[in-house]
């Protein structure tokens, strides 16, 4: 094995695409370490939240991989350069599909303020949307049918009564609480809300 990979060390990158391509050999690992530098510096300058390097390493290996079986020399221009421009399309769609849902997260997080300051959001109602709904609802609506479970009892108890467009005065009237402690209770739900939607 190693006396083949010192064989491999000797040709040029498109002699082993050639190998790797159409003699069913395998120098991969050989053409891989050239280009390691190029993936530690591409790693570094991207952030991709939810990746470690490792991942992006994985990724970038995927992406090599890729290119070696479609890579033609015909075509003018270089590996190094196929797959250098391929590797940063694939870690820049990394980052914007990161960023979509993101934004999404955060779309989402604001439909929730505004429909639980209308009293429009029942996450205790196991209810399927209906079909013309707009989608963030039907979405938020799916993601909320566990919430109940990360809310204490008394949480919950105010949760539901608020939504049910009761004060916060009556349903510390009826629990024989303070006002307060209501409200404290109900910010705590929607930070809860916030993170669990997240």
């Amino acid at each position: 094995m190693a006396k083949e990979r010192d064989e491999f060390i000797q040709f040029s990158d498109e002699q082993l695409v050639y190998l790797i391509q159409h003699l069913n050999q395998d120098p991969f690992e050989v053409l891989l370490e050239r280009y390691s530098p190029l993936i530690a510096k591409m790693v570094r300058e991207f952030s991709v939240h939810g990746f470690d390097s490792e991942d992006l390493w994985q990724e970038s290996r995927f992406v090599f991989h890729r290119i070696v079986h479609s890579y033609e020399k015909d075509k003018g221009v270089t590996l190094g350069v196929f797959f250098k421009l391929s590797l940063q399309n694939h870690l820049l769609s990394l980052v914007r599909k990161n960023q979509a849902e993101k934004r999404k997260s955060e779309r989402q997080a604001a439909s929730l303020d505004s429909m639980m300051e209308n009293g429009d959001a029942y996450p205790f109602e196991y209810r399927v949307a209906e079909k013309d709904a707009p989608l963030d609802y039907i979405i938020l609506d799916d993601q909320l049918k566990g919430f109940p479970e990360a809310l204490s009892a008394f949480e919950r108890e105010v949760f539901q009564a608020h939504m049910d467009k009761q004060s916060f005065e009556e349903i510390a009237q009826r629990l024989g609480e303070t006002e307060a402690r209501v409200k404290n209770a109900w910010e705590r739900c929607r930070r809860k809300m916030r993170k669990y939607i997240d």
